[in-house]
């Protein structure tokens, strides 16, 4: 692994919400639920599509976005929001991502649009 590489992941670690106390207070970020489909049935996986969400469930939307909807989703939220690089676009279901075409699309789309803002797949890992 080259010094290049290492230190790629490193500032990515340090701008993910996820990994990073200091950026999850200030890094904005989207879940788009465009991934209905999962490939395997966990025990513990409890997936929802419901209209009236009265808490924050992981694997629950109260909707699909269909593709064009979630590129217009961060089209609207890039527009309004000048820091652009402190933000992250993420697909993590409700279905895994990796079994669904949508997210390989959705995501391929929204880069093209705006490379240089992070990308986020949360996913089982039985498709890498």
């Amino acid at each position: 692994m080259t010094s290049f590489h290492v230190a790629g992941q490193m500032e990515i670690m340090h701008k993910h919400p996820c990994f990073s106390d200091d950026a999850h207070a200030r890094v904005g970020r989207i879940h788009l639920p465009i991934a209905p489909r999962c490939n395997i049935r966990c025990n513990f996986c409890e997936r929802n599509i419901c209209a009236a969400l009265s808490i924050h469930h992981p694997g629950w939307t109260a909707r699909l976005l269909s593709v064009p909807e979630a590129v217009d989703l961060v089209r609207s939220i890039m527009h309004s929001r000048p820091e652009a690089d402190s933000f992250v676009v993420g697909v993590a279901g409700p279905g895994d991502p990796l079994a669904n075409e949508e997210t390989f699309e959705a995501i391929s789309l929204i880069h093209h649009e705006y490379p240089h803002i992070l990308k986020c797949v949360s996913t089982n890992g039985l498709l890498l």
